[in-house]
């Protein structure tokens, strides 16, 4: 038979094993319940939208273009894809920029269940040219409505040469349809509609003040636009336009005068054509 004083000591070391099993479990306990309210609490989703800088686009629908972006990443993770704290802003930006068809979105750090923006609005409608009719088209290639008569007068006005055209003036793209427009006509797809009015405005911000764009049938790209000139300049707009604006600014500052009838190519690069 052990000593009395063996058995109890053996005795108090089980009864602190056990108690120190019991704190690491409601330890565990604990952090698992911490690691709950942080990951999966509602009070760390994001909730709610603050926009700044809209002038064109609607709150509501910025809020639901987030939102749509915040759960459209299907990568896997134990937490929500609109917790606050695993937000990827670079991410986020890029994505909203193309949804919103912004010039630039810039997503602020959030503040409780917040989410803070700043979107730099670009031209999101552009005038289609087609026969005789003048008509707005939204960036995914719906006609919206025909010009007003001012509208249509300076249009007009400009496409005859009448007023100059600046750099304020919206795009003006000429593509003729075989048929009579009426509001709800898609005129085109989004990719190319979108296409047309990049394009338009990369010659805006390379200084480059136009009557119209000209948009060929096959491919539908910009084959050509209409300047303060009286010749039309053909042009690529699936390449890089820089080099061909450049080559266009080079003719133009060149002291030999060239007598151009009928068109000016600027597609290749360091060579100018012209008729």
């Amino acid at each position: 038979m052990r000593p009395a004083p063996v058995q109890q000591r053996e005795g108090e070391r089980r009864r602190e094993s056990g108690t120190r099993r019991v704190f690491w479990v409601l330890g565990l306990f604990c952090v698992m319940g911490w690691g709950y309210v942080l990951l999966a609490g509602d009070w760390m989703m994001i909730h709610s939208v603050e926009v700044r800088g809209l002038k064109a686009l609607d709150q509501a629908e910025v809020q639901k273009g987030v939102f749509a972006a915040l759960d459209a990443r299907k990568e896997w993770r134990p937490w929500s894809t609109r917790h606050a704290w695993f937000l990827n802003y670079e991410a986020l930006e890029k994505d909203l920029q193309t949804r919103l068809f912004a010039e630039n979105v810039t997503v602020d750090k959030t503040y409780g269940y917040v989410l803070r923006l700043m979107v730099e609005e670009r031209e999101s409608r552009f005038v289609l040219h087609s026969h005789q009719q003048y008509l707005w088209v939204d960036a995914s290639g719906l006609v919206t409505e025909e010009l007003t008569k001012d509208e249509r007068r300076q249009v007009q006005a400009r496409l005859l040469g009448q007023v100059e055209p600046t750099l304020s003036d919206p795009p003006v793209i000429q593509r003729d349809l075989d048929e009579l427009i009426a509001s709800g006509y898609i005129v085109a797809d989004t990719e190319s509609v979108r296409h047309w009015m990049d394009i338009a405005l990369q010659l805006k911000k390379m200084g480059i003040a136009y009557r119209e764009l000209n948009v060929a049938e096959q491919p539908k790209e910009i084959d050509s636009m209409e300047t303060v000139d009286t010749y039309r300049i053909l042009l690529d707009s699936s390449k890089d336009l820089a080099p061909q604006v450049e080559n266009y600014k080079a003719f133009k500052s060149s002291r030999t005068k060239f007598k151009v009838s009928e068109y000016l190519d600027i597609r290749i690069p360091g060579r100018v054509y012209y008729k």
